[in-house]
């Protein structure tokens, strides 16, 4: 179910009543001939009170929406379960990023497309949230695979396997693509820190 539309929802049942004062039930405007509403001298205030009041409904949506969505992810992935894997791309532009997959304990978890937009955020300094999940604690292995094409062309694909010990604190891994070496070729580097 999302919320957004939830809320929506909940708003537009609102209106009237927030249109009309609480309590009230809302008045048909006034018809004329054609049955268009006729003009009145105070048209122009009730349009500018409701037009607020729409922004403040609005308003008060939107921060309910930030609410749940951080209750949610309170609640899916608590703070001591809670495990999550960035991307980040120290490169010059001759090596273009492709994909990434990610496998957490020998099993395929993420696996991400980059488009060209992502690729120059990346390029630019950016971080990629890729993976986000609850995992017990404990001892637990990361591999992560990347393709790119290099200046030329050519197909490029590395992998790397890190080990790492989950405590009762939210953890978090980075995956660095980089010149390691004094190469031009990349390679990848995990860092994991609580």
């Amino acid at each position: 179910m999302r919320y957004p539309a939830m809320l929506l929802l909940i708003l537009a049942a609102a209106l009237p009543v927030a249109a009309a004062g609480p309590g009230a039930a809302p008045s048909p405007p006034a018809a004329g001939a054609g049955g268009a509403v006729a003009p009145s001298g105070t048209e122009q205030p009730a349009t500018s009170g409701l037009e607020a009041e729409i922004r403040a409904l609005r308003h008060d949506v939107l921060e309910m929406h930030a609410e749940l969505t951080a209750a949610e992810t309170a609640f899916l992935f608590p703070a001591s379960t809670r495990f999550t894997v960035f991307v980040s791309l120290d490169m010059p532009a001759r090596f273009d990023l492709r994909a990434v997959e990610l496998r957490l304990d020998d099993k395929v978890v993420a696996h991400h497309l980059y488009s060209e937009r992502e690729l120059h955020a990346l390029q630019r300094g950016g971080k990629h949230r890729l993976y986000v999940s609850s995992i017990a604690p404990g001892l637990h292995e990361l591999t992560a695979y990347f393709l790119g094409t290099d200046d030329k062309g050519r197909d490029y694909r590395r992998g790397v396997t890190r080990k790492f010990e989950k405590g009762t604190r939210p953890a978090f891994a980075e995956l660095k693509i980089a010149n390691l070496r004094s190469r031009r070729l990349p390679e990848m580097d995990v860092e994991v820190w609580e």
